[in-house]
């Protein structure tokens, strides 16, 4: 549940206090902290909340480009009164000495359950179980992954067949990409109403996700995919 953050109205109104994200970040364990992400001047968090958890880095991850914007979007989650400004295109780099603490940093230098892609992958598709076949742990430079804080993966870029993808998160056995073109089904007593709408972000289905409409405008929708009840 995310923390309404009030600031006394003074404490973010010259442009020397504005939030920023970071361009950088170094961690020491798999978690990626509120405090990690912004960069704030003329103001301090309380610690309780320079401490909140945006996002667990999944397990063999030693760096990820995160999205600007799509940082900023995991501060706002769990800070909603924290707006740091993002700029369009730009990444935060992310790089990790460590996964998570105690048993599963060990799991690393030992063979597990590790995975390539068990057929090419357009660059935004989010990735299923369909997707990836298991293969043994080494070595191989792993292919470009996005995290979302969903626990979904998208290919950052062209994933060829029998690329190697390290560990993964669990993957849902159906799911959707970003700009993926969707109908959306509004009932309202013997009256269905349809209307084509863009996903504005990765989604598993059963979930929910931002879609936007012809008009333009951008607001939530559930999705169902096709052979699970509604679409949409």
């Amino acid at each position: 549940m995310g923390l309404a953050l009030a600031f006394p109205a003074p404490a973010l109104a010259g442009p020397e206090q504005a939030v920023g994200l970071k361009r950088a970040v170094m961690l020491e364990a798999a978690e990626l902290r509120v405090r990690d992400l912004v960069e704030l001047r003329g103001v301090r968090l309380p610690a309780r909340i320079a401490d909140m958890i945006v996002m667990r880095l999944p397990l063999g991850t030693a760096k990820l480009d995160l999205p600007a914007e799509q940082a900023a979007a995991l501060v706002r989650r769990r800070v909603p009164g924290l707006r740091p400004a993002a700029v369009r295109g730009a990444v935060v780099r992310i790089r990790t000495t460590a996964t998570r603490p105690g048993t599963e940093a060990a799991e690393l230098r030992v063979p597990g359950r590790c995975f390539e892609a068990a057929a090419s992958l357009a660059a935004g598709a989010t990735l299923t179980q369909a997707d990836i076949s298991e293969a043994g742990c080494d070595t191989r430079p792993v292919a470009r992954m996005r995290y979302s804080s969903g626990g979904l993966v998208s290919a950052v870029e062209p994933v060829a067949a029998g690329s190697y993808l390290g560990r993964l998160p669990r993957l849902p056995e159906r799911a959707i990409g970003k700009g993926a073109s969707l109908t959306l089904r509004s009932s309202a007593g013997p009256v269905t109403i349809e209307r084509s709408v863009v996903a504005m972000q990765p989604a598993r289905s059963g979930g929910k996700l931002f879609v936007k409409d012809e008009s333009g405008k951008v607001f939530p929708a559930p999705l169902i995919l096709a052979g699970e009840g509604r679409s949409q």
